[in-house]
């Protein structure tokens, strides 16, 4: 009998941590920075990594592309962001052709 019980309390924890929401930290995407180093695709994966593990944004989804598209121009490193910023039409680019 202690064993069955022992066992319904192990699944009732794991569905109380499976079933609650993520908590959305867009604090940990904001200071997502490129390094001086950084070559710019390494940062937009580091970058999407940080949506998927602090955000429930697909990085990757076309709904969601302005968004991360934004936040990679603005967390750039100074030079590359000021390049990507006089880029003619570049918020009507898709990530890939930016990077």
């Amino acid at each position: 009998m202690r064993e069955l019980k022992k066992i319904f309390f192990d699944y009732i924890l794991t569905g109380i941590k499976q079933g609650r929401e993520q908590t959305l930290d867009w604090s940990k995407v904001h200071n997502t920075v490129q390094g001086k180093e950084e070559h710019p695709s390494d940062f937009y994966e580091r970058l999407c990594k940080a949506f998927c593990i602090y955000t429930n944004i697909d990085p990757k989804a076309a709904d969601t592309q302005s968004t991360v598209r934004l936040i990679f121009i603005s967390q750039s490193a100074p030079d590359i962001k000021k390049r990507l910023q006089r880029l003619e039409g570049a918020e009507g680019k898709s990530l890939e052709e930016l990077v």
